[in-house]
């Protein structure tokens, strides 16, 4: 069967290479703009146009043919086609999120040279070996992790070049084939996610969350200070503001690590069924403090949940997402008993009609395991079956 993934390693750049690296990114970052300030113009003019990417695209032949700007041709065309087709995306969620309403619309903005990640996108023609790929118009670079991406039996469609902490990235997609999963045959398994610890699964399972941020956050304020004494454009300021970009990939790798090993021992352990919880994090950061809200990002639950529910239907089992309304913490798991949901759960679940007295994450986690044996849709927020109930 086909799949399609993602490949991501770091890369041995030389200082020709890196300065090659710097002119797409920012001919990719030009064109953006570009495209965008072409497009509302186009949308504020009399006619009141709506350029799309086959229009853009045309105008970015004219716009390669004057004279200011025939350095656009010491770049790979597909950089500054994929520029304008990312426009373009950005163009489509915006009024994907302006028709549904439930979210900030997000008009695209302009970029900046002075954001912490840089990137470009590439097509075409790439030579994969074991620790070397080939890029259009750049050429061999070497790879810092060999035998990673796959060399026989795959298509490259896409590669994006990006830089973070002084680091330089490239993320491969790949079309390959793969063997057909065993289609697992255990139990279903619920999992319940949070701050401390960040999954409790119905089997009694736990995983902490690594939070790298709050380990590193005296550092990172630290170096905050050390940058704010520094005279702006000197050289011991952009010392300072390269350390604080490092060790922010350093807290991000750390965090994509952890979040990877509880996702591939979740997904990969023979469940049938895998029930997540379905709440909105962005909803649950809304009025809530600054520590509380930096704990949120901290632990990346969102991510989390994504990279479950893509690695579980790789591996064959059913993913189901809970109602964000299924008030999973306040349900006993044994007789059903409601709690009302305006009532705090503390660390232990104690049911005022059966009595047990249960741990309130694992208690989250059974009642998610429930959902298993009905379809989400017919499961009310009080965790009741509104399947047979009359209209």
């Amino acid at each position: 069967m086909k799949r399609l993934r993602g490949y991501k390693t770091e890369l041995w750049v030389k200082p020709a290479q890196i300065e090659m690296f710097k002119k797409h990114v920012g001919v990719a970052r030009y064109i953006y703009n570009w495209a965008l300030a072409t497009r509302k113009a186009a949308y504020e003019s009399d006619e009141k146009k709506s350029l799309g990417t086959f229009e853009l695209n045309k105008l970015l032949t004219q716009l390669k043919q004057q004279p200011d700007t025939t350095w656009l041709y010491e770049t790979s065309i597909t950089t500054q086609q994929e520029a304008i087709r990312n426009l373009c995306k950005a163009y489509d969620n915006f009024f994907r999120r302006v028709k549904l309403g439930t979210e900030a619309p997000g008009f695209p903005k302009f970029h900046s040279r002075f954001s912490a990640k840089q990137s470009f996108c590439l097509r075409g023609n790439f030579a994969v070996t074991p620790n070397q790929i080939k890029l259009p118009k750049i050429g061999w670079v070497k790879l810092k992790e060999s035998n990673y991406i796959p060399t026989t039996g795959a298509r490259y469609l896409l590669a994006t070049i990006s830089t973070s902490g002084g680091r330089w990235y490239i993320s491969m997609q790949v079309e390959e084939d793969v063997p057909e999963p065993v289609q697992p045959t255990g139990l279903a398994i619920g999992v319940h996610m949070g701050i401390n610890p960040l999954v409790t699964c119905s089997n009694a399972l736990r995983y902490e969350a690594a939070k790298p941020l709050k380990k590193h956050l005296k550092k990172l304020a630290r170096l905050e200070r050390e940058k704010s004494r520094r005279q702006k454009d000197s050289s011991n300021r952009a010392k300072t503001v390269k350390k604080i970009g490092r060790l922010h990939d350093h807290i991000a790798n750390i965090r994509a690590h952890n979040l990877h090993q509880i996702s591939h021992d979740i997904s990969y352990s023979d469940h049938s069924t895998i029930v997540v919880d379905g709440y909105d994090v962005r909803e649950m950061k809304q009025g809530t403090i600054s520590n509380i809200n930096r704990a949120f990002s901290d632990v990346a639950m969102g991510e989390l949940r994504r990279q479950i529910t893509y690695k579980g239907e790789w591996n064959s089992s059913a993913i189901i997402k809970a109602d964000k309304t299924f008030a999973s913490a306040h349900i006993c798991s044994v007789c059903g008993y409601t709690i009302d949901t305006k009532i705090q759960i503390g660390e232990r679940f104690l049911c005022p009609k059966c009595r047990i007295d249960i741990s309130a994450k694992l208690n989250a986690a059974l009642n998610l395991r429930k959902l298993a044996g009905k379809p989400p849709e017919s499961i009310n927020a009080c965790g009741e079956d509104g399947s047979n109930s009359p209209q």
